[in-house]
This record gives structure tokens, C-alpha cells and sequence, in this order.
């Protein structure tokens, strides 16, 4: 699945789908059974950070903070998370992290 979807990223870095594709890679690195972590930090931060407007912003915010609180940098999971909370709290995805916020995080 990850090189199909770095395939689309490849042929078309500024199209439509390209922040889909790092959405989901950075998903599937996430779900597999040996994790891994990093890789899919790196993936979400590409989709948050380098496609500001997509639509897939505030999901892919909070699974990255989700993956930092699975790195066990919970500080940096808190503060994302909390961006998430109130800058999408319109959105599924920023009540849902807000939800993480209480249910998960403390530090």
C-alpha cells in the first residue's frame, strides 16, 4: 500500500490526492503490527505541514498527536492535540481530540 501511494506523491507531489496519500501512509505505518512510529510522524507532518489547506489537516493533526503520545513524547502529543481541539473543534477530528486529551494524556 505505501508504494502505491508514494507512487501518486511521485507522479503528482502538488495534485489533488498527494495529502491523502501521505495521510495514509502515515496510517498504515501506524496500524501495522511492528509499528512504526516515526515514519509515520514523518508522513502526517508532511500533510499538516506542507498542504495547509487540505481537508485532511485536522485528521492528520490528530493522529499525529496521537503518534507522539505512542513515541512517548507527551508533552508534544498534549500541545498538538490541544491545537487540534481548538483550532477544528468544528470538526470530528477536534472533538475527537479533545476526547484523547482527557481520556489519555497526562503529563
Amino acid at each position: 500500500a505505501v508504494a502505491s501511494l508514494r507512487s501518486v506523491i511521485e507522479h503528482y507531489p502538488e495534485g489533488t490526492y498527494a495529502a491523502n496519500a501521505y495521510y495514509w501512509i502515515g496510517e498504515v505505518h501506524a496500524a501495522k503490527p511492528d509499528p512504526d512510529y516515526e515514519s509515520a510522524r514523518q508522513a502526517l507532518v508532511q500533510v499538516v505541514t506542507g498542504f495547509p489547506m487540505s481537508n485532511k489537516v485536522p485528521d492528520a493533526g490528530f493522529k499525529l498527536g496521537k503518534v507522539y503520545h505512542l513515541m512517548g513524547d507527551c508533552q508534544r502529543a498534549k500541545e498538538t492535540l490541544q491545537s487540534v481541539a481548538t483550532d477544528f473543534s468544528d470538526k470530528s477530528a477536534g472533538k475527537l481530540a479533545d476526547k484523547y486529551l482527557t481520556d489519555q494524556i497526562d503529563c
